[in-house]
């Protein structure tokens, strides 16, 4: 089934999740082999009706607009990802990494407090600025 495919890494990480996730069918139920059936037939369709498509670019700033480009004529992003976005559109290069490690921890802190990350923002600019009212969905457009 592999042999037809190109072997770029997204290409390896999707066969390879689908090599995980089959062994975790197979043992967990060995005895149904309709479901194992169900996944193979579901991994075929989307290898068939599924093209990864890799975009370079000259910098990792570029690469961020891109992405909030393709993303603003696809699959919806939450506050979040969109205000992630924005912050690293915003940075030098140099800076990226130091960003992206900060970023990490403070979601790190929120998600072991339970804490919804764009909830914490709202009650953090309530707090902050004063305001009375905000409302989640409209976060981005007030810090864009």
């Amino acid at each position: 089934m592999f042999e037809e495919i190109s072997d770029n890494s997204s290409v390896q990480r999707i066969k390879n999740t689908y090599q995980v996730a089959l062994k975790f069918l197979k043992d967990e139920f060995a005895e149904d082999e309709a479901a194992i059936q169900q996944v193979k037939l579901f991994y075929a369709r989307f290898i068939k009706n599924v093209r990864v498509v890799r975009v370079e670019t000259k910098s990792m700033s570029h690469a961020l607009k891109v992405f909030a480009t393709i993303n603003n004529r696809g699959v919806g992003l939450d506050a979040v990802d969109l205000l992630k976005n924005l912050m690293f559109i915003q940075i030098k290069d140099k800076d990226f990494e130091k960003l992206k490690s900060k970023w990490k921890e403070m979601l790190k802190i929120l998600y072991k407090s339970n804490e919804n990350p764009i909830r914490f923002l709202r009650y953090f600019i309530i707090s902050k600025y004063d305001s009375e009212r905000i409302r989640e969905d409209k976060i981005y457009e007030m810090v864009r």
